[in-house]
């Protein structure tokens, strides 16, 4: 949700600090509640992949060569471009140097295009951007080998060197043997591709190229009994393709089996879809099956249906859920039920879970009194209120006075 420019989150500010103010959903969203930021991954990557840049633009190389060290894998990608701009061989060539793929290395050869670089240079950046798990590097890579002919050979090459199962998996890296399924997809060769999935490691690898391609039919071989990631998968796949049904039914059947994660996965599922009411109906029907101990359907269900300007039952469903007391607040203000929003968050100050937050919750206690007008009882609870907090309140109502004050 959206914050005004003078707002600040109602969160990690401790006792006598500067009061903040309740945040308010952006002005072009039906919702009531701040239920945070959604993360975009492609984004973030995005975001992340520039800012590297810059940071080696303003010559903070040891910066970026830490966090390549720390698992940053598009540091160490950007490094290799860097180092390929400057010319530094050597330090090119230390880069993922613990990762054997002599056979990507043996195809790169074939189709890269080194410039005017080396071509074991050119050979190397494009070998740790692939490893570094650059979609765009790894589909080009496939490109490439088409284009020029070489499909065919490069899957010859890896079918030698991967042997007979299950040895391909001592002997193949996960890229290479990757790249060996996407060929033989592309080429139309589905059942050697299945071959390639032999066990649960491989199976789960194949899993996501083959939900990213529609192979449906090939995708509801791979998951057993248990195996709910394999439903999971395929019934993303069905409903990406308008079977969104067929998914239902396939996830309903392990909510039935009592599988792990399964209520719950189907549930997020739904939301991600914009599906609230199919996501209502599975709740009251199955909201009794078992859930994970880190289960969030009901928090995000709630989201969607504040979102959508359902707020009565979105404060339904977080009544029954329970740890989401900040946003049912948030909702029961702004449907005119102060009182009930109040007591919701004195109950949570009381509560253990949230023993460590008390500061945080008086904070959002103050702020949706000032920001709904309620002086009188802020200056009671400023007064008569929690000890702890009285000077949270205080703070509150001296802004909420002072505002009053200005505007008039």
């Amino acid at each position: 949700m959206g914050r005004g420019k003078d707002e600040k989150a109602a969160t990690g500010v401790g006792r006598g600090s500067v009061p903040v103010t309740a945040v308010r959903p952006g002005e072009d969203s039906r919702a009531l509640a701040d239920w945070g930021t959604r993360t975009d991954p492609e984004q973030y990557r995005r975001e992340q992949r520039e800012n590297i840049r810059r940071l080696l633009r303003e010559g903070q190389v040891e910066e970026v060569r830490s966090m390549a060290a720390g698992g940053t894998a598009d540091a160490e990608a950007r490094l290799a471009e860097y180092y390929a701009e400057q010319g530094q061989w050597e330090k090119l060539a230390s880069l993922r140097a613990d990762r054997s793929t002599p056979h990507l290395v043996e195809l790169l050869r074939l189709v890269v295009d080194p410039g005017e670089m080396p071509l074991e240079a050119a050979v190397k950046v494009w070998q740790v951007r692939i490893l570094a798990h650059e979609e765009e590097a790894f589909q080009h890579l496939i490109d490439l080998l088409h284009e020029r002919g070489r499909a065919d050979h490069a899957i010859d090459v890896l079918r030698a060197a991967a042997g007979a199962p299950p040895a391909w998996r001592q002997r193949l890296d996960w890229t290479e043997w990757r790249l060996r399924v996407l060929l033989l997809l592309r080429a139309g060769r589905i059942v050697e591709a299945l071959a390639m999935a032999d066990d649960a490691t491989t199976r789960s690898w194949l899993a996501p190229v083959l939900a990213e391609q529609g192979h449906i039919d090939a995708l509801r071989t791979l998951g057993g009994p248990g195996e709910t990631s394999f439903a999971l998968r395929l019934a993303r796949t069905l409903a990406a393709h308008g079977r969104l049904d067929e998914g239902l039914a396939i996830m309903t059947q392990r909510i039935d089996a009592d599988e792990e994660y399964a209520y719950e996965w189907t549930i997020e599922l739904l939301v991600e879809l914009g599906e609230a009411d199919r996501a209502l109906q599975l709740r009251r029907k199955r909201g009794h099956k078992r859930r994970s101990p880190v289960d969030t359907s009901d928090f995000h269900l709630a989201r969607l249906l504040d979102e959508q300007g359902r707020h009565e039952e979105a404060i339904g469903v977080l009544r029954s859920e329970g740890s989401a007391p900040r946003q049912l607040a948030e909702l029961l203000a702004g449907v005119g039920r102060m009182e009930e929003a109040m007591v919701v968050l004195d109950a949570a100050q009381n509560d253990t879970r949230w023993q460590h937050v008390t500061d945080e919750l008086a904070e959002h206690q103050a702020a949706l009194l000032a920001r709904y007008g309620k002086v009188r009882e802020l200056r009671d609870r400023a007064a008569n209120g929690r000890p702890a907090h009285r000077q949270i309140m205080r703070a509150h109502l001296a802004r909420a006075q002072a505002t009053t004050t200005e505007g008039r």
